[in-house]
């Protein structure tokens, strides 16, 4: 008599709500973690597969003309230990709500990190995109990590301007 009761009840209870993901402190990720897929994610600019068939950017990508990021390609700035990579930032925008249609400014890996930080402290339990590893393999300055590094920095920048 008890498994009929038992049914009965779970019977009659309403499904849960939707699942809602929140994430309350940044912990850190596993080696071997990865990015959910995403299809808006999943491609980086200058990749066919992100362009849509007219060659253009998706929405996402900053493709609407309201405000569109760019992170160049880095530059090594100084020399010895105190050297460090630099990434030219450009911002454009056709919206008249700005006094100028481009700005442009150099950032290291630190300041995206800091804004990061800083989106998730004004913005609790909103997910704010991941940025590209900190940990280097390879020199720092090896080509192929500074152009890795730019992609993902480049993507960060691009989905927080789509917000």
């Amino acid at each position: 008599a008890e498994p009929a009761a038992a049914e009965a009840t779970q019977a009659s209870t309403p499904p849960p709500p939707p699942y809602e993901s929140v994430v309350l402190d940044d912990p850190q990720p596993a080696d071997d973690a990865k990015v959910p897929d995403d299809p808006k994610l999943e491609s980086l600019p200058g990749n066919p597969s992100v362009e849509t068939e007219s060659g253009a950017l998706p929405a996402f990508l900053g493709a609407d003309g309201d405000v569109t990021v760019e992170v160049g390609k880095a530059i090594k700035v100084g020399e010895g230990m105190s050297a460090y990579a630099s990434y030219p930032v450009t911002a454009s925008t056709t919206s008249p709500a700005f006094k100028s249609e481009t700005s442009s400014v150099s950032r290291r890996f630190s300041d995206f990190t800091k804004l990061r930080k800083t989106l998730q402290k004004a913005h609790p339990g909103v997910i704010v995109y991941p940025l590209p590893e900190k940990t280097v393999t390879t020199s720092p300055f090896h080509p192929e990590f500074l152009e890795q590094r730019r992609v993902g920095l480049d993507t960060f920048a691009r989905a927080v301007a789509a917000h």
